[in-house]
Parts: structure tokens; sequence; C-alpha cells
């Protein structure tokens, strides 16, 4: 949102929003010069004949749940050039799914919380890897923040967030984590923090989280909050 409001101010030029895929044809939700952006929103769907909806376990969710993205067009793949398997994990009675987790609000905007595959799955609950990176990067001190599961062998998976602080600044694991349940469920604010000083990144610039998955993805030199030590 402070970026957003930020290239409002300096370009002056009205900014929009918009989220889709290939399968649909490029085409899903879009909004048109929005004012008052929220983390996450990504409008309603291109025309009243585009379908959006979110659902779990092939149900349709009411407002405020957070299930799978699914998109409809009359434009839409038939399916994988020869890959039956991928595309009957894609397409469901017209509908194409997106691999993505979000919700409808109370208004008919769809918000983006988050990918399938970055779901941690910590005790029986669901937590958005990019939610909690989201709310770690409104605190003033977070420049960059990727979260990760570690495995567990009570909970099957802990929360991890890896840290980039903004130079100059300071900022203790437990304010940190604070910060977090202050405005999220308690139970998705991180166990473990480490701080870094940059993310290992892709060739396009991207945080590589796969890099991050395969050699951090451990409590080992992390702060931990149920012990307050690093380990």
């Amino acid at each position: 949102p402070d970026t957003w409001r930020l290239g409002r101010e300096q370009l002056g030029l009205p900014l929009g929003t918009y989220y889709g895929l290939t399968e649909n044809d490029g085409r899903g939700t879009i909004a048109l010069d929005v004012a008052d952006y929220r983390a996450g929103f990504v409008g309603r769907g291109y025309t009243p004949q585009d379908g959006v909806r979110v659902v779990k376990d092939g149900d349709p969710l009411t407002a405020g749940e957070v299930g799978e993205i699914e998109l409809r067009s009359e434009s839409a793949m038939t399916g994988y050039f020869r890959d039956e398997e991928a595309t009957a994990r894609t397409l469901r009675d017209g509908w194409v799914a997106t691999g993505d987790l979000g919700y409808v609000d109370e208004r008919g905007d769809l918000i983006f919380t988050g990918r399938l595959k970055n779901m941690i799955k910590r005790s029986g609950e669901n937590v958005s890897a990019e939610e909690v990176e989201l709310t770690l990067l409104e605190h003033p001190a977070v420049r960059d923040v990727t979260v990760l599961a570690v495995p567990d062998r009570v909970r099957e998976e802990e929360v991890k967030a890896i840290v980039v602080l903004e130079p100059g600044a300071e900022a203790a694991p437990a304010a940190l984590r604070a910060f977090c349940a202050a405005a999220l469920a308690s139970f998705k604010a991180p166990r473990y923090v480490q701080f870094a000083d940059d993310l290992p990144r892709t060739v396009s610039g991207k945080p590589d989280v796969g890099v991050m998955r395969r050699t951090m993805a451990t409590p080992a030199g992390c702060w931990d909050s149920e012990t307050h030590k690093e380990g």
C-alpha cells in the first residue's frame, strides 16, 4: 500500500491492478484508477461474463473465506498439449484452477493471499507465507523478507522468517514476531526469525525461494520464540 501511494504521488498518474493467467487467456480480474489500494487487492472480473470464485474441495465459499481461486471465460484453454493429467487437475467443470489462494471480500473484490504451494501447515492450521511476508514488509525496519516452512516433529511445520533490515535499522526478533501477532492470528506469527544481509535471487531478480528451501529451512542460526534464544 505504501508503494502504491508513493507511485500515485510521484507519477501523478492513475494506477490500476490486474490478475490473470495464460490458461484463462490472460483474463481474470482488473481494477482501474485505484485510489485506496489494499494489500492483495486485484479487483473484479473483466466483464459480467467472466467468472471468479473461491472454492474449497470444489465447493464455493462465502465472502471472507480463504480458498483456491478459480476463473472462467469464453476464451479459456481447452487443455494442455499432450498432458491429460495436468489438464484434469486444472480444468474443473468449465473453471480454471489457478493454484492461488484468496477470498472475495464484502465489496465483491478479489483479494489474493498467496500460492497453495507456499502454504505452511502448522498444527492443523494453514498459514500463507505471502500473508506473513506482506505483514512484515509493513514494519518500517524491514526491507525484504521471505517466509518458509520448517519441518517440526510436533506441529508438522513451523513458520520461519528470513529478514533483511533497512540500512542502519534495528529490530529485535521478538518485536517482529509481536508485530505479526498484532496484525494476524497468533499462530501465523513466525516462531523462527533469521536476519540476512540479502536474499538469494534468481536471474530475474526475484527471491530464490527454491534455494532458500534447500539451504535455510532449518532452525539452525535462528531466534526461537519458544526459547528466546538463537539455535
